[in-house]
């Protein structure tokens, strides 16, 4: 059998990145006692991917097996923003932030002076909301690099033999194939293709969203129970804003502001 790789790109858990963003580590204190945790860990799917502790588990095949196919599920790249996110919080937030320009002084607010200059990192909504980012086009680039070096046999070196990435019609998925490609081969002719499958009712096709292909997954599991909490937890929208713009403006900037105004119990409780 040829050795081929499969790659289908679904909306689930990214599996490889590299270090490009920098940590944000505090600790609880009391509450937790000696605990500590990196905040770009806790912002539940607004974190920045980040790799998990893989280091007892090998990647190789059983004793007496050889790989000759392999299929990963692998999640688009970060994106600047979720449409949703930025629609309900962020952009009431930013609007906010631009009628009062001329009326509050943050300069005497210790933990919001940085909002004096700060500048949000959604410049043109339309090009920027729910599109794949530089940084999430790099996750996936370093996604094929991780993908070359640990499966060198099975990299094709025929045409009749080539990549298959099947990906669904969303914008930041479309973009994500191209940067693995680029990772794969490193620079040489890419032997590759990608398979662009419509997720509409008419093709009836689902089977690139587990959250689709699943009976009985119901997006709204939760929702009466998220909003009684953030009605104990918060009530001011913008505030929520704030610590969603911790994860989103540093998917871009590497960094951001935000990290530090709230306490390691409001992390805790947001991610909650």
């Amino acid at each position: 059998m040829s050795s081929v790789l499969l790659l289908l790109i679904a909306f689930i858990s990214k599996v490889y990145t590299i270090p490009i963003y920098n940590s944000w580590t505090i600790s609880p204190g009391s509450t937790y006692d000696s605990y500590k945790f990196n905040v770009l860990h806790h912002l539940t799917a607004i974190s920045p991917y980040f790799q998990y502790n893989s280091e007892e588990l090998s990647p190789d095949s059983s004793e007496g097996c050889r790989v000759d196919k392999t299929v990963y599920q692998i999640c688009h790249g970060s994106v600047y923003v979720n449409d949703n996110d930025y629609e309900l919080t962020i952009e009431p937030f930013l609007q906010l932030l631009k009628n009062a320009a001329d009326s509050v002084d943050f300069s005497n607010a210790e933990d919001l002076a940085f909002l004096t200059h700060w500048t949000s990192h959604i410049t043109n909504s339309e090009q920027q909301v729910a599109k794949l980012s530089k940084f999430g086009y790099l996750e996936a680039f370093s996604a094929g690099i991780r993908l070359s070096c640990r499966y060198p046999d099975l990299m094709p070196v025929t045409k009749n033999e080539s990549f298959k990435v099947w990906g669904s019609d969303a914008s930041g998925t479309r973009r994500s194939p191209d940067a693995i490609f680029a990772g794969l081969f490193s620079g040489h002719e890419t032997i590759g293709k990608v398979v662009i499958i419509s997720e509409d009712r008419d093709p009836g096709a689902n089977t690139l969203t587990p959250t689709k292909t699943c009976s009985n997954f119901r997006t709204s599991s939760g929702a009466k129970q998220m909003e009684t909490w953030l009605k104990h937890y918060i009530s001011p929208i913008h505030v929520l804003a704030m610590q969603a713009l911790c994860g989103y403006e540093t998917i871009i900037r590497s960094s951001s502001h935000f990290h530090g105004i709230f306490t390691p119990e409001e992390w805790l409780s947001f991610e909650y």
